[in-house]
């Protein structure tokens, strides 16, 4: 479980992705655990921990330890880039969108 908030109590918020990452995760959509409090980058390492390295490899640049910058996390319909970005704290019922690159033509 991520860090932040009074302790002992939880959140349940929803992860939603698409292809590859989709496929990492098992599902479409999935909801977890988080503390109250935990912010949108407690969150990214709470999926790293519950799915693995190889979720690890795709979300998170090894050299820097934050996600890649072509990744677009959005919460609850509007992008980060127009919240607090990775420190966006996270409520009841949150709905986070990963949306990994899309190619072709």
């Amino acid at each position: 479980m991520a860090v932040g908030g009074e302790k002992g109590s939880v959140i349940k918020v929803t992860v939603r992705t698409i292809l590859d990452l989709k496929r990492l995760i098992g599902s479409e959509r999935v909801t977890l655990p988080l503390e109250r409090g935990s912010t949108l980058g407690d969150l990214v390492r709470a999926l790293i921990e519950e799915f693995g390295q190889g979720l690890a490899s795709r979300i998170v640049d090894e050299s820097t330890g934050k996600p890649y910058p072509y990744l677009r996390f959005v919460v609850n319909g509007r992008d980060i880039a127009f919240l607090q970005a990775f420190d966006t704290v996270l409520n009841e019922g949150d709905e986070i969108l990963i949306i990994p690159p899309v190619g072709g033509g």
